[in-house]
């Protein structure tokens, strides 16, 4: 459907497009959820990191030959390539989900069964500490999934009036992401609360040195800010397989997915409040909210500090 709107005029192309990433957005969360559940069903605590990682670096790994593709001219930068690469996207989410229509998924135990009532939703917050801190410790270290777009702000604009070597900086998220998704995983199944706390940790020094070649240096070449790009990324990949981990080997008293549901809606309303980073780089640069980034992932590695060892006597 996406794919098809892009060859509509402006106008209708715009809005089915927009409806599109509604929908998309809508299963996105979807299959976040369910697929936590699942996780923590189908396998065993202590391996669940290492599964996930795997994962993520042959989905990494496409999107590195997409980048060497699109960044070398071989995929034409056209409505009806990019469109048919759209499309080839929606093939790959009907794969997964025939993969996972034939998954062995064990009957959920009575209390799963029985779920929340509406009024309950918000019950786990007020009765479980360890999920307020975990929240708390995800929603300080969205700053990883936030600093991205300032770090290509960073570099400015090019001869030609676009982000320079964006291709470059593509490359450099991808590569991240394959080099280093699996041996935060690994991280993650001895434990999730060290994986965020240097994660954490590794952003905060990682956007503070940004923050200050940008103030110092104004502009910084290209390759500078990919390499601040790279290690941002592996960055954010450890936050985001500490927090998924987590999450799954914490006791969620059988409700996994309401668990992942609540954390997700609060996550969801920072990272619309985050839009406001955005008005501010706009006013003041990149640079000072980067140094605010900064500051919110040390704070996210603080706080992960007080988080429990829930991977305590899973089996290596």
């Amino acid at each position: 459907m996406a794919a098809a709107a892009m060859l509509l005029p402006g106008f209708w192309a715009g809005w089915v497009i927009l409806i599109c990433l509604a929908l998309l957005a809508v299963a996105r969360s979807a299959c976040s959820a369910s697929y936590k559940d699942i996780l923590a069903r189908t396998v065993d605590k202590g391996k669940r990191g290492s599964v996930s990682g795997t994962a993520g670096t042959l989905a990494a790994s496409g999107v590195f030959l997409f980048a060497v593709l699109l960044s070398t001219g071989i995929l034409p930068r056209t409505t009806v390539a990019i469109s048919l690469v759209v499309a080839l996207a929606g093939v790959f989410w009907l794969g997964s989900a025939a993969i996972f229509a034939r998954l062995d998924e064990p009957e959920a135990a009575p209390q799963e069964a029985e779920g929340f009532a509406p009024n309950q939703l918000l019950r786990p917050l007020k009765e479980d500490q360890e999920l307020r801190r975990y929240i708390g410790t995800r929603a300080l270290l969205i700053s990883t999934a936030l600093a991205p777009p300032f770090l290509v702000m960073l570099g400015g604009r090019d001869a030609e009036g676009g982000f320079g070597n964006l291709g470059l900086l593509v490359l450099a998220s991808s590569i991240a992401a394959i080099v280093s998704s699996y041996i935060w995983g690994k991280l993650s199944d001895r434990s999730s609360r060290q994986t965020l706390m240097i994660s954490g940790a590794l952003s905060a020094v990682t956007l503070a040195m940004a923050a200050a070649v940008g103030w110092a240096a104004g502009a910084p070449a290209g390759i500078v800010v990919a390499g601040f790009v790279f290690v941002a990324q592996v960055a954010y990949q450890g936050a985001r397989a500490g927090r998924k981990i987590h999450l799954t080997d914490m006791d969620t008293h059988g409700h996994t997915s309401v668990y992942t549901a609540l954390s997700n809606t609060m996550i969801g309303v920072l990272l619309l409040l985050g839009g406001g980073f955005g008005l501010l780089a706009d006013a003041v640069g990149a640079a000072p909210v980067l140094a605010i980034l900064a500051m919110l992932s040390g704070l996210g590695a603080a706080l992960g500090t007080r988080l429990s060892e829930v991977q305590a006597g899973a089996d290596d």
